[in-house]
């Protein structure tokens, strides 16, 4: 898979991401996920995008990021990912990538 990212002058996320093998049975979606140093912070996550199929193909914006998502992403606290969901709870990470 391959992503990139980029935060317009409006404080606009735009993002397009590929990523191809997939199973086409689970449903999968495109997260933000902040990590904020420290051993004690749970992960912050952001639903961008949910999707089915073999691959995620596209382009599209996040308009609503607020401040503190921003700052992470500036930062280098955020990484984008891309899970499956197996079963009604369990999750599968297909992609895993830090914002730098």
């Amino acid at each position: 898979g391959i992503a990139w990212l980029s935060i317009d002058k409006d404080c606009i996320l735009h993002y397009q991401v590929y990523l191809t093998g997939l199973d086409a049975r689970e449903r999968h979606l495109l997260e933000l996920l902040h990590v904020r140093p420290g051993k004690y912070h749970h992960p912050l996550q952001r639903v961008l995008k949910k999707f089915e199929g073999e691959q995620v193909m596209g382009e599209d914006l996040a308009e609503d990021l607020d401040g503190r998502s921003l700052a992470f992403i500036q930062q280098g606290y955020t990484y984008l990912v891309v899970t499956s969901k197996l079963n009604s709870k369990a999750k599968a990470v297909e992609l895993r990538a830090k914002i730098n």
